[in-house]
């Protein structure tokens, strides 16, 4: 086996590719280090600044609910493919393959039903985490910058306006989100300084990077969950199905604050 290549899917990893103490499934194997995972970091955090710019600049222009979802939607899927193509051309230039160098692999423990059991569990147990500090924020005399962080503000209306909320909310974000955070800085993070500050450091800048005081807490938490589950199952989709029913499940609950007039 060559520098390069990765051992098969469920193979340990060679011994100097170990750290002293790290069990040799923790992670899988990765073409990143961290300073190049860091520097993707950079590049994703401009890209979905720029994207949110853009998606405010559309909303102001007044150009009708359907219209305006629709370039908003388009304008923060080309964000997340920019960012889906770095990791793919980062991952061709150490001669990996995209899937397996981001953990897209088959989980190494347990069943489908299983695995995808534990993943929405997780995903009810983080967002039950997130409305009882949304609860306890509500009762201390603390105001944070990004309580009033909406999605459906840049999904004005209903009908088409709420398949692109789902297609880029619940579905597409999650998976570009987790192939970065999950599949490319916490095996880079953890391969360099081991699995709890891997999985820490991790879910701190994927908190960080929501630009959210209010939302740093119950975000931060989600993703230990999620980082838990890639250490736990040694593959990205637990993770995935996870952060996309933690997503969705966040969706259905703004609709219904909405249809009770209380947004």
């Amino acid at each position: 086996m060559t520098e390069r290549e990765l051992p098969e899917t469920g193979s340990e990893l060679p011994e100097t590719e170990r750290r002293s103490g790290e069990p040799a499934l923790s992670f899988i194997p990765s073409p990143w280090t961290p300073a190049s995972a860091l520097w993707l970091l950079v590049f994703v955090f401009g890209i979905s600044v720029l994207g949110s710019l853009a998606a405010r600049s559309i909303i102001a222009r007044h150009l009708g609910d359907t219209a305006s979802s629709v370039l908003v939607g388009g304008v923060l899927l080309a964000g997340y493919l920019v960012e889906l193509a770095i990791v793919a051309l980062g991952a061709r230039a150490q001669d990996a393959s995209f899937s397996e160098s981001v953990g897209l692999i088959r989980p190494q423990h347990g069943t489908a039903v299983s695995w995808i059991s534990v993943a929405v569990i997780g995903a009810l147990v983080a967002r039950g985490f997130a409305a009882l500090y949304a609860s306890l924020m509500q009762r201390l005399p603390i105001e944070l910058p990004g309580a009033d962080a909406n999605p459906l503000s840049l999904f004005p209306g209903g009908g088409f306006s709420v398949v692109v909320l789902v297609l880029v909310v619940v579905v597409v974000a999650p998976f570009a989100e987790e192939v970065v955070f999950r599949g490319v800085l916490l095996p880079a993070l953890g391969a360099r300084w081991g699995v709890v500050a891997g999985v820490v450091m991790s879910s701190a800048l994927f908190a960080g990077l929501h630009l959210s005081a209010y939302t740093f807490v119950p975000i931060a938490a989600a993703a230990l969950v999620f980082a838990w589950m890639v250490v736990r199952f040694r593959s990205l989709w637990p993770a995935y199905v996870a952060h996309a029913t933690f997503n969705g499940i966040a969706v259905v609950l703004l609709f219904v604050l909405k249809a009770q007039g209380l947004m």
